[in-house]
Formats: C-alpha cells, structure tokens, sequence
C-alpha cells in the first residue's frame, strides 16, 4: 500500500522503501545482509525490507527528502 505524506516534516514508517533511494547504515547491512540480487527488479526491495524488519530494523519514508530518478534510459 502507498501512503501519502500530509505535511513536508513527516517520518512514516513503512514496510520497506525503494533501494535507490534508502539510507542504509554499513552495520545495519552486516547484520541484515545484503540485498538479493536474484529478485531484481521486482521484490529486492520488498524483500530485504522485510528481513531487516524480521532482525528489529525499522524503515522510514521522510517526507521532506526529494530524489530525482528517472526510469530507463534517454536516447
């Protein structure tokens, strides 16, 4: 499910957040492993998100923080 942001200085928490665009801490990562590449593109996020939170890790979309992606590529 997607939540939406009421004002610009909410954390939400959430399940997992997209990987290109998460903060993760290098420890987190020792502790959680890292992501499995044999999921990519569809649940690598999803997947980790949720083994983190298995291990007590919590995720948080910051809804002041801006990201410029762009999916695929230009010509």
């Amino acid at each position: 499910m997607r939540l939406q942001c009421d004002q610009a200085n909410t954390m939400i928490e959430t399940d997992y957040v997209v990987s290109s665009g998460a903060l993760i801490p290098l420890a987190v990562l020792d502790q959680v492993g890292m992501m499995d590449e044999s999921l990519f593109i569809d649940y690598v996020d999803s997947e980790w998100g949720l083994r983190a939170k298995s291990r007590g890790h919590l995720s948080f979309g910051i809804c002041a923080a801006q990201m410029v992606h762009c999916l695929g590529m230009s010509r």
